[in-house]
């Protein structure tokens, strides 16, 4: 183990404490990144998968409908 992670370890003032979460919806309305994610899995099963285009790129039907559905933070 590198000495860094065994300093770490053993020192757990350094370490960041976490909590249970008690309102799994409120952590769902503050995370935009989770939103984001559900939207897209419902997306899908709804509409199937989302295409991709020779670069690798989301096709823009996809990229459109988020711009709408996604309630992007300013």
């Amino acid at each position: 183990m590198p000495i860094s992670i065994r300093r770490a370890l053993r020192d757990k003032r350094r370490m960041i404490s976490l909590h249970p979460i008690t309102d799994p919806a409120g952590a769902v309305r503050s995370s935009p990144m989770l939103r984001a994610v559900c939207l897209t899995l419902n997306y899908i099963a709804e509409h199937g998968p989302i295409g991709l285009t020779a670069t690798g790129a989301l096709k823009r039907y996809f990229v459109e409908w988020a711009v709408d559905a996604f309630d992007w933070p300013f």
